[in-house]
């Protein structure tokens, strides 16, 4: 049966990954770090965060939340970081998502095959050094406030 491979596990990846789950495609999510919140994880072991203890977000939390879960009435109009990254690991949770994620996993390289498929590669991490794996589609939610070079 075919997969599809979801790179992240911030506020796009396990939106995709509820989505992909709910319709009955199976798929692997790959994160470097070692939990589901992405940016709004302080001190995020994958070193990518930009987020820092002060933080809150300068979008309400009604634009932000997901429309089947909203976020607690208890919550600011803008929520701190911490509150972000709980909401996401709530809705993980509540969702059945987080055990479906391979944490402290890497993609070091995604090809587009011939055959209408693609290989992605995994570096250091669970998903195993150098292994290639292959799926039917990719989706790269790995976030807008990071990059290589």
């Amino acid at each position: 049966m075919a997969r599809a491979c979801i790179v992240g596990a911030g506020s796009s990846g396990i939106a995709a990954a509820k989505v992909l789950h709910a319709r009955g495609i199976r798929f692997d999510c790959v994160e470097m770090g070692d939990r589901v919140g992405g940016n709004w994880v302080h001190a995020n072991k994958n070193g990518m965060s930009s987020c820092y203890r002060g933080l809150y977000i300068n979008t309400s939390r009604t634009r932000m939340e997901y429309p089947d879960w909203p976020m607690p009435a208890d919550y600011p109009d803008f929520p701190s970081a911490v509150q972000m990254r709980e909401y996401y690991e709530r809705y993980a949770e509540a969702h059945g998502l987080a055990a479906a994620i391979r944490f402290g996993t890497e993609v070091t390289a995604v090809r587009y095959r011939e055959d209408q498929r693609w290989d992605v590669t995994f570096g250091e991490g669970t998903g195993g050094a150098g292994q290639t794996e292959t799926f039917k589609g990719v989706v790269v939610c790995n976030g807008h406030h990071w990059s290589r070079e």
